[in-house]
């Protein structure tokens, strides 16, 4: 699952991203319900806790870039509706 979570971060492609998260889900629910062995289970909660929190972080440094990109193009936007608009 990180390397299709790697690849759809790196495109930036939102619906892969989605669907790997809903089989990131599902895979936690599944392993956490067949560990019987508390120690096991511990260990496996602070494995997939740490995962959820670097993508996490991934994520929003992805939305972080998008909504700059998106300023730079409202910004481009202004300047050329100005020059169009000035004659």
């Amino acid at each position: 699952m990180q390397i299709e979570f790697d690849s759809a971060l790196k495109k930036g492609d939102e619906v892969q991203i989605s669907l790997v998260l809903k089989e990131f889900d599902a895979f936690c629910k599944k392993s956490i319900d067949e560990t019987n062995d508390s120690e096991q289970k511990r260990i496996l909660l602070n494995r997939l806790l740490n995962i959820q929190t670097n993508w996490k972080s991934e994520i929003l440094q992805l939305k972080a870039k998008v909504n700059d990109n998106l300023a730079d193009i409202k910004m481009n936007a202004k300047k050329i509706n100005k020059y169009l608009t000035s004659y």
